[in-house]
């Protein structure tokens, strides 16, 4: 397991510190300023695995049992992620080694939606009702974007019988 940022400077050197706390190794991304698909590219160059879990840092509901399926669910496809009302959710999923190439050509082209990414290779998507026994309340995929969001989250946590 690791954590991969964006590349060090000195705005980011206390969030570096921070993550450094983890006890995880720390991974600057490769390609400066190409945002997820460049973290993406960088996770999986730096892994021997033949598969990646990609995780964004703002998913608080995620759980054990919910990761732990959508590993099992990849099967042939490039990639395997939840999909829901709000669309695909590309930093909650299993990566392929295999996407590297596919990557690569990305950013080469500064092609870099992460969407657009997971479209263009094989992908199987995973709906709510594929997993409704691991998310009851439906805050599995839930994201933290605003205040607003984190404001929520914090007072849904205060309720643990919700989720």
């Amino acid at each position: 397991m690791s954590l991969v940022c964006a590349s060090p400077s000195e705005e980011a050197d206390e969030r570096l510190q921070w993550l450094r706390s983890f006890d995880l190794p720390v991974i600057p991304d490769l390609q400066p300023d190409r945002g997820p698909l460049g973290g993406l590219h960088t996770a999986l160059s730096s892994s021997g695995a033949d598969r990646l879990l990609l995780l964004a840092c703002d998913l608080p509901f995620l759980t054990t049992p919910f990761l732990s399926y959508i590993l099992s669910m990849q099967g042939p496809a490039d990639v395997a992620l939840p999909q829901d009302d709000h669309g695909l959710h590309p930093l909650c999923a299993v990566y392929a080694h295999s996407c590297l190439q596919g990557l690569s050509s990305c950013l080469h082209e500064s092609r870099l939606s992460l969407i657009d990414f997971v479209r263009s290779v094989s992908h199987k998507p995973l709906g709510p009702s594929d997993y409704a026994d691991l998310d009851p309340s439906g805050l599995l995929t839930t994201n933290l974007n605003t205040m607003e969001d984190y404001e929520r989250a914090r007072a849904l946590l205060e309720q643990p019988k919700l989720w």
